[in-house]
């Protein structure tokens, strides 16, 4: 809740319940359906059209990242809770299988795209850089 009051938002039913689905997933990124269906297993009454409202807000307030993932032929949004440290966050990769995460851990790989950016007149953002992998164990198959 004060995550929500901190950036001057009302803590609504809908968004503690989006909140608390996301951080019942730990770090693991979700589906809005995912979501959908989390906040609905807990005997909550939201709609989808809800929780994609939701989502885009949060997201616009910083405490939700999106981010895109291809499957194959199939593209998906996918949503995470927005860490409070992730004030300039790590890069990271992220399985297309089983969704798992790791942290790079590699600060210099953030301070050369910026550089890049920089150079191409483009103005960094204070946003996740994911790589999309296949991690071993999925690519056993």
């Amino acid at each position: 809740m004060s995550l929500l009051n901190q950036r001057g938002l009302r803590p609504t039913v809908a968004r503690m319940q989006l909140l608390s689905a996301l951080e019942g997933g730990g770090h693991e990124r979700m589906t809005a359906e995912q979501i959908y269906m989390r906040i609905a297993n807990d005997g909550a009454s939201v709609s989808l059209a809800t929780v994609y409202r939701v989502l885009k807000e949060l997201s616009r307030y910083g405490l939700v990242e999106r981010g895109w993932c291809q499957d194959g032929q199939e593209v998906r949004l996918l949503f995470s809770k927005r860490r409070a440290e992730m004030r300039d966050p790590e890069p990271e990769m992220f399985c297309v299988s089983c969704r798992r995460s790791m942290t790079v851990g590699m600060p210099a790989l953030r301070a050369e795209l910026n550089r890049l950016a920089v150079k191409h007149k483009l103005q960094p953002q204070d946003r996740a850089i994911v790589i999309h992998i296949t991690c071993p164990a999925c690519a056993k198959g």
